[in-house]
């Protein structure tokens, strides 16, 4: 009797992907064929991002948030204690997977290029990348992750 109440409680992709169940949201870099999360210190990518300015990318994923739909992003970036760039971006798509989990792509986290004309600077820096994404029904997901600074050529 056990076995078939934990079996009816597990959720199957197309209730994740309808927003049921608890909400999470990982963050990981953009260059990576299958999704991978960061960990504590990996390198993120400093890039241009398509709004202008600067950028820390990385790619998301979510369980519990409404796929296939629209999700608004809170993004900034922290570096020694300071937000050194935020950004709200309204009504970005999220894509449903086959597993469930929703994918969030083509994103970075903004950095004020004014507080770095010069980007070099910020190669090897550590920082902290924060989002918050809030999907369609107003369910909520968080996510924080210490990385560190690469700037590519």
């Amino acid at each position: 009797m056990f076995l078939i109440l934990i079996s009816a409680c597990e959720l199957t992709p197309e209730q994740l992907c309808a927003g049921r169940g608890p909400v999470s949201l990982e963050l990981g870099p953009r260059d990576t064929e299958d999704f991978e999360a960061f960990s504590e210190g990996d390198a993120a990518e400093l890039m241009e991002p398509p709004q202008g300015g600067l950028g820390l990318a990385w790619r998301g994923r979510s369980l519990g948030l409404v796929g296939n739909d629209l999700v608004d992003l809170e993004m900034e970036t922290e570096i020694d204690g300071d937000v050194v760039g935020d950004f709200v971006a309204e009504d970005w798509l999220i894509y449903c997977q086959d597993d469930g989990a929703s994918l969030i792509w083509g994103t970075a986290t903004p950095v004020d290029e004014e507080l770095f004309p010069d980007s070099g600077v910020l190669d090897g820096v550590e920082a902290i990348l924060r989002v918050r994404a809030t999907d369609v029904e107003g369910d909520v997901a968080e996510a924080e992750v210490g990385v560190v600074i690469e700037v590519r050529d």
